[in-house]
């Protein structure tokens, strides 16, 4: 394709024309500042309509600099007369990709707009590699999805806090406003992909047991009360946030775990032995860890073997004989 190069005035280009736009917003003051140091390596690419109006086929931000700076003019490459909105959106797209990596929101946006001149997900993908992008049918899919999510989720998902596959769940299962509460409470404590699964899937259960209680989840007194903790560090937030989360969607078992612990204490276990309970204190497997540094030693741990196979503490803990507890639960 044959570009032509001309001087524009920057007041006849119109940077409210979207249509071909693949970048995001974002600050423009570091691109200005290198454009006023070393001037414009890149001119932006331009469509010129027959009235000498000009639509942005890519580089807006070097125009809003430029403008920044107080230019009236611009250096331009001129798309040519008979390009159609196929091949400009396909120049768009490719300057931008030859330049940088875009992210998951400058993808999804270049998708779907060339989604209004391709069909399914395979020819889509194909022509996306042809101008550099990287998506295979199956992700084509996923990052279509994105131009519908809420302004907070895409932001969220643009700085890095809510993976796509969280975000993609989490604007499908929750109310707007327990959407918003989640991508808050995400964004502050950035906790890890398995932590947001766990916390995800926790808020669900609870909003499957008692629908009424949607409005009051992750903003009542227990969980502000750890979010604006200023003694708490983020990953103790995180823990803090999780048990309570945990404790309301399995109260029998967090009750049993509590006991559990309470009677733990109790035993008089030997020095150098401890005891380690089920995971999750669901599973039926205790452990008994010795650590000794003499035969004596161990003989007094072996002795308190014995005596911890009678203690009556010990066999309620291993019969899970608690006050309230049901298995099932």
């Amino acid at each position: 394709m044959r570009f032509s190069f001309k001087s524009i005035l920057l007041r006849s280009i119109d940077v409210k024309d979207a249509r071909f736009r693949i970048s995001t917003q974002g600050p423009i003051d570091n691109l200005a500042a290198a454009i006023d140091r070393i001037g414009l390596l890149y001119p932006p690419i331009l469509y010129e309509a027959e009235d000498g109006a000009c639509i942005v086929v890519a580089g807006f931000k070097r125009v809003l600099a430029c403008r920044m700076l107080g230019r009236t003019g611009i250096e331009a490459r001129i798309m040519p007369g008979d390009a159609s909105a196929s091949d400009c959106l396909g120049v768009a797209i490719a300057d931008n990709t030859f330049h940088r990596q875009l992210n998951l929101i400058e993808q999804s946006i270049a998708l779907s707009k060339l989604s209004a001149f391709y069909g399914d997900g395979v020819e889509l993908s194909q022509a996306a590699k042809r101008l550099g992008m990287e998506v295979n049918p199956g992700l084509v899919k996923k990052l279509l999805r994105i131009t519908a999510l809420s302004g907070p989720l895409q932001q969220a998902i643009l700085s890095g806090a809510i993976p796509l596959s969280i975000a993609l769940g989490l604007d499908a299962i929750f109310s707007p406003s327990l959407a918003k509460r989640l991508i808050a409470v995400f964004e502050q404590l950035r906790p890890t992909l398995n932590q947001q699964k766990d916390i995800l899937q926790w808020v669900q259960d609870l909003v499957r047991i008692d629908p009424a209680g949607d409005a009051a989840l992750l903003s009542d007194e227990a969980c502000r009360g750890v979010l604006t903790d200023g003694d708490l560090d983020r990953p103790r937030k995180i823990r803090g946030l999780m048990d309570i989360l945990r404790r309301r969607r399995f109260p029998v078992m967090a009750a049993f775990g509590d006991q559990y612990r309470q009677k733990m204490r109790k035993l008089s276990l030997p020095q150098g032995m401890s005891m380690i309970p089920p995971e999750d204190f669901e599973a039926d497997r205790h452990r008994v860890v010795l650590d000794f540094q003499s035969l004596e030693q161990l003989e007094i741990q072996i002795a308190g073997l014995h005596a911890l196979a009678r203690d009556p503490d010990f066999l309620s803990m291993i019969n899970k004989d608690f006050e309230d507890f049901d298995p099932l639960h």
